[in-house]
């Protein structure tokens, strides 16, 4: 499985890191990989997110309260960052 962590849904970098995913895909799951997403948005809204990038149907957890962000020690980031 690759967990891909998200900022929020204006994030550039989140963007582009989605469109590589995209990208990706299918040579990433032709060798086994399953994509799961991760994010501090809506299920609702990281659902339309993601549908722009054909990544839809990708497993994804809503997380505003950011648990898992905690859990996996991912520290708020700085707009100097």
């Amino acid at each position: 499985v690759l967990v891909t962590f998200l900022r929020h849904s204006g994030c550039t970098f989140c963007r582009e890191a989605l469109a590589d995913l995209s990208r990706s895909r299918s040579q990433l799951e032709g060798q086994g990989v399953r994509l799961a997403l991760v994010h501090m948005s809506s299920e609702a809204d990281g659902a339309a997110l993601f549908s722009q990038y054909a990544l839809g149907d990708v497993d994804q957890f809503s997380d505003p309260d950011r648990r898992l962000y905690r859990a996996f020690e991912l520290q708020r980031g700085r707009l100097s960052q």
